[in-house]
């Protein structure tokens, strides 16, 4: 094989080689979102927060994820949750979309004033399971929605309800929706 083949050759296996990795999906994703944490049930509260999450690809099908959302205080001393959570996402990614389980586990504080005089403990761990679609835009941008179970143990902790009436909570299931706008690279 004479010498001019084998360059032609190497060359165009560098450009293929540049060419699938560009294709290669990016191994970040960072995003703005909006969260939902309804308690109406337990605790009369159906916050809507604002956060950031960060995301890392290790390899087609499981991502590590994280995110951080902050549930502002109201003029009446409700709400001023913040809620950290961490883990996992197994989905697979396509074209367009992405489909992903999720398992995350964190803690929550309940930092508003009205929480001062009416939870015994402020800091509880929790965690979220769910399921979470997302849309990939042509340039490196997308659309996550997510839903989830928030598992929040209480443990021992009490809760003095508006009535007047002192509640153990226990572990609670309560829903966790999530909606975002974000980048990969």
């Amino acid at each position: 094989m004479s010498k001019k083949y084998l360059c032609q050759i190497l060359v165009l296996s560098g450009l293929l080689g540049i060419a699938h990795a560009q294709e290669s999906p990016a191994r970040y994703d960072a995003s703005f979102q909006l969260s939902v944490l309804d308690m109406r049930e337990d605790l009369g509260e159906k916050p809507l927060g604002v956060g950031g999450r960060f995301g890392y690809r290790l390899s087609s099908l499981l991502h590590l994820d994280g995110g951080l959302s902050y549930f502002p205080e109201d003029p009446s001393g409700n709400f001023g949750e913040v809620l950290g959570l961490g883990g996992v996402r197994v989905g697979k990614q396509f074209e367009s979309i992405g489909v992903f389980a999720k398992a995350r586990a964190g803690a929550i504080k309940f930092d508003g004033k009205a929480f001062s005089s009416r939870l015994s403990d402020k800091v509880h761990p929790a965690f979220d399971l769910g399921v979470m679609l997302e849309y990939y835009t042509r340039r490196s941008l997308f659309v996550r929605m997510d839903i989830g179970d928030c598992i929040i143990p209480f443990r021992d902790a009490t809760y003095l309800s508006p009535y007047g009436e002192t509640l153990s909570l226990g572990t609670k299931h309560y829903l966790l929706a999530e909606f975002g706008i974000g980048i990969r690279f």
